[in-house]
């Protein structure tokens, strides 16, 4: 997701679903796929990303065990956290909401180029 392979202004739309983005526990390459993600899109083009809530507990990784078995580390993404991120790198527009998304409540961020 940090280093895609594919042509600038390849796609009309990408959507990253279900923690994969979440699973970046570094601010450093969350930036690096939102800006592969705007290198990627052609003009018009949009991103949907969809991630769990944060848990609010103060950390900003957290790890998670799925059936006793240890899953990938998390950030902890708010929903202001993330829009520091779309400020810093100015998509031409943006939106970041909190809504009900396949049965539960959901950060999701759609971005445009």
């Amino acid at each position: 997701m940090r280093d895609l392979p594919y042509k600038s202004d390849s796609f009309d739309a990408i959507v990253c679903m279900w923690s994969a983005f979440s699973e970046l526990a570094r601010v450093n390459d969350q930036m690096k796929a939102i800006k592969e993600m705007i290198r990627v899109l052609k003009k018009g083009g949009f991103a949907f990303l969809e991630m769990p809530e944060s848990e609010k507990n103060g950390k900003k990784v957290t790890t998670h065990a799925i059936n006793g078995v240890k899953a990938m580390p998390m950030f902890n993404q708010t929903k202001v956290s993330l829009e520091k991120i779309l400020d810093k790198l100015k998509p031409d527009h943006r939106k970041v909401f909190m809504d009900d998304f396949g049965g539960r409540k959901r950060l999701l961020a759609l971005f445009y180029k």
